[in-house]
């Protein structure tokens, strides 16, 4: 079953996709895609549950990837550098797993290949869940007003001796 993943593309030339990290999106990598189109073909991509692409209820880097692969071949993209970050990172790493002839080459950045604690961003998931949409008509309403520097120069700061 191919679901849809929300993407742009820049440039022509030998492909690269990038993969952005947990909680980011492919806004996250137009600058660097921009400057990369200069040279190369570049995919930049909102990955399952994440930005504009499609959201289900089950998460895991083997479905990451098995979508990553349709994507491919429904772009009929050949042989591409595969630049991920973070859980893009991870999500690259197993793709190459799981279909090694498909890309050429693979930059990591950001992340190792290593198990890491599944709960340590819990407190920011709760955080998110207890955020009422109710009251919420746009992202405007959420911007955080950051205090002024005259509130800043009169603070006490704690001192260090």
């Amino acid at each position: 079953m191919t679901r849809n993943l929300n993407f742009k593309e820049f440039g022509s030339g030998k492909q690269i996709i990038i993969l952005h990290g947990l909680l980011g999106s492919l806004d996250n990598w137009v600058s660097i895609a921009l400057k990369l189109s200069q040279n190369y073909k570049v995919t930049i991509l909102d990955l399952p549950n994440h930005g504009r692409s499609y959201h289900s209820n089950t998460f895991s880097y083997y479905d990451m990837a098995t979508s990553l692969n349709e994507f491919i071949k429904t772009k009929n993209i050949k042989e591409p550098t595969i630049i991920g970050h973070s859980m893009g990172g991870k999500l690259a790493m197993q793709y190459v797993e799981l279909f090694p002839k498909i890309v050429s080459s693979l930059v990591i950045v950001d992340v190792c290949n290593r198990v890491y604690d599944t709960t340590r961003f819990n407190h920011v998931f709760e955080a998110i869940k207890k955020i009422s949409s109710e009251n919420i008509q746009s992202r405007n309403c959420l911007l955080y007003t950051s205090p002024s520097p005259r509130d800043l120069s009169t603070s006490r700061m704690p001192s260090s001796a």
